[in-house]
């Protein structure tokens, strides 16, 4: 049918969309690409890691992962916020909110514990690059760097988990 028989003098432009893999998405984002858990991969080794990515997207109050969890995966915020947190005496307790470029779900690896100490939802609409843990850790394996800043997460979170603890137990 023509825009004519249409009622209307005006073209109609036909749009093509593109599927984009996880890894082309990361890689044309100069801010994910450059995020601190691919910053100081060798190429080959940020290739596999990408390549073993899932795109994951998650409602408002969705749960991407709770305590208790297996903690087999690590996040990459691509768009929105997710709301990490530990309760404490029956009460929430965020203890981190990361943003576009940042990872969370590093507590699982980091204690090599089998399950997870924290929860995540997303706040608004998320959209997350989900890595296995295997393919972590052998990315990690491969630069100190990186295994740093997973640790570095780590610690700040469980440091913040204790100060708010101490807090709360003051009242």
């Amino acid at each position: 049918m023509t825009a004519a028989a249409l009622g209307s003098s005006k073209p109609v432009t036909r749009v093509e969309l593109k599927r984009v893999g996880i890894a082309d998405f990361i890689q044309a984002d100069e801010q994910l690409r450059d995020c601190g858990l691919l910053q100081d991969l060798a190429p080959e080794v940020a290739a596999t890691l990408l390549a073993s990515a899932l795109g994951r997207r998650f409602a408002d109050a969705g749960l991407v992962f709770q305590a208790q969890d297996r903690g087999q995966a690590v996040f990459l915020v691509l768009s929105g916020e997710a709301r990490v947190t530990t309760v404490r005496d029956g009460t929430a307790v965020q203890v981190a909110l990361a943003r576009k470029g940042d990872c969370f779900g590093e507590d699982g690896l980091a204690t090599r514990q089998a399950v997870r100490s924290l929860t995540a939802t997303a706040v608004g609409s998320l959209d997350v690059a989900e890595f296995p843990a295997s393919a972590v850790v052998a990315a990690v394996a491969s630069s100190r760097r990186t295994r740093d800043y997973l640790m570095g997460l780590h610690e700040r979170r469980r440091a913040l988990q204790e100060e708010m603890t101490d807090f709360l137990n003051r009242w």
